[in-house]
């Protein structure tokens, strides 16, 4: 769990996570309870730290991640590094991206039951809702899908950081999702029959995860959807250079003006009790 700080950060860290080599297979923003604190550090039952520690960690936005790996538990503690970023390891992660003993950048897991618990709480539903809420606001925004194929490359945090690099955006929402294929034909309904491509694309779209992002321009005055068309740049590839889409090769699909509202709907409110449970 990527713990309260920055949203600039964000995309380093998770390209930090993808090249020490875990697969990152589960992944959604969210604000947590005190509950959750509570548990998410039960271990610490008795210390005076720990009331300090869950008011910080329920005081903003945090990134739940499931990670997989050989021995992932012990490793990810191992690229964590100490406690203390001032008694980390060079090259760990709190050392890195760490201030202080409170904020020390992200939380691991202690053992396997522990991380069985904290992913069925953090990603689990209750009576067909999610138990932490997605964070879609359905307001002044856009749709971003980063496609399957840029998990399989590791490029996931290098996009986040060149949305957030800009200065121009923010990132509302965020979210991992498989697609079925008739729902994928649903989202890109507007290109039937206007594209060639349109059954490729919906096939690509549902044959892995992707990560489905909403965003909101920081400036409320600039019109988000046509702003981040410009940051994504055109379809065509022989136009591409320079663009989002040309250096990570058409991995971006951002919804026209009119279906913007439709795209964040089909992902965080219709399909949050399909897509997203079936992992």
């Amino acid at each position: 769990m990527i713990k309260p700080m920055s949203s600039n950060k964000h995309g380093t860290i998770i390209t930090f996570i993808m090249n020490k080599g875990f697969r990152i297979v589960r992944m959604k923003n969210g604000k947590i309870s005190k509950d959750f604190a509570t548990k998410l550090y039960k271990h610490m039952v008795g210390e005076g730290m720990l009331p300090i520690i869950i008011d910080y960690v329920t005081s903003g936005e945090v990134i739940g991640l499931e990670l997989v790996g050989p021995n992932a538990i012990a490793e990810w503690r191992r690229c964590l590094g100490a406690t203390d970023p001032a008694n980390a390891e060079p090259g760990t992660l709190r050392q890195i991206f760490g201030e202080n003993i409170l904020r020390n950048a992200a939380h691991g897991c202690i053992s396997v039951d522990d991380a069985a618990e904290m992913l069925e709480l953090y990603f689990g539903y209750e009576n067909g809702l999610p138990r932490i809420p997605f964070r879609a606001t359905y307001q002044n925004c856009t749709c971003c899908v980063i496609k399957p194929h840029v998990l399989l490359d590791g490029n996931v945090g290098a996009v986040l950081e060149q949305i957030t690099n800009t200065g121009k955006f923010r990132i509302t929402a965020m979210a991992m999702f498989s697609v079925k294929l008739t729902d994928a034909q649903e989202f890109y309904e507007i290109y039937k029959g206007v594209l060639p491509a349109f059954e490729g694309m919906c096939i690509h779209l549902a044959e892995g995860k992707c990560v489905v992002l909403e965003i909101q321009s920081i400036d409320p005055n600039l019109n988000c959807v046509s702003e981040f068309r410009q940051l994504a740049g055109p379809r065509d590839p022989v136009r591409l250079f320079g663009y989002l889409r040309a250096k990570y090769l058409s991995i971006v699909l951002i919804t026209y003006v009119l279906s913007s509202l439709s795209g964040i709907h089909n992902f965080y409110g219709s399909l949050n009790t399909t897509t997203q449970a079936e992992n």
